[in-house]
């Protein structure tokens, strides 16, 4: 069973309600099927936490706790990270028991053709003016542009969209028809 934000809630109960071997869901709304006892894991014996990290970053610390605090306590844990540090380590401490780290190192490769800069922007219209000037005169098809928060994900769509480019905001409150199509 699929169990994530953004798809219709009784779709995914018509999915739990036969029994199932494999769920594979966001935080949230394992968490929201969890609290309305739509959902039991009391037979769970295999937890995958994948992209660990990005969970933590995305603020879903809280509900990965309260989830891991009403599955059995013997089960087997894997955790996939692309870092070990800081709050991700803790989370492997607490939810591992006896656990065996496995780093997979990355071939280093050498790309000859890629130049980065770093640009400072005194003030948010400096930083879209820069914005402008880089998405104009850049020779690419297609651009990604991260904000910090989806409000300001959808300020800056609307106003590039004003200044006549083709963009669209994508981010975490958008229906998942909404995220497709804008994919």
């Amino acid at each position: 069973a699929c169990i994530v934000g953004g798809m219709p809630f009784s779709r995914q109960l018509e999915q739990i309600r036969k029994p199932v071997d494999i769920v594979i869901a966001t935080p949230g709304r394992l968490k929201d099927h969890m609290d309305r006892g739509s959902l039991d894991l009391g037979r769970l014996e295999l937890l995958v936490l994948d992209e660990a990290d990005r969970m933590l970053d995305m603020g879903f610390q809280e509900e990965i706790d309260a989830i891991i605090a009403r599955i059995p306590k013997r089960r087997q844990t894997l955790l996939f990270s692309a870092t070990l540090d800081g709050i991700v380590g803790h989370l492997a401490q607490r939810v591992t028991k006896d656990a065996k780290r496995i780093a997979i190192a990355r071939v280093a490769e050498t790309k000859l053709d890629i130049t980065q800069h770093a640009l400072v922007a005194d003030n948010d219209a400096h930083k879209a003016r820069m914005l402008d000037t880089l998405l104009r005169e850049t020779d690419v098809d297609q651009t990604l542009v991260f904000t910090a928060t989806k409000r300001s994900a959808e300020e800056l769509s609307g106003s590039l969209l004003g200044k006549g480019f083709d963009v669209g905001a994508l981010h975490g409150d958008m229906r998942q028809r909404e995220r497709s199509q804008m994919l």
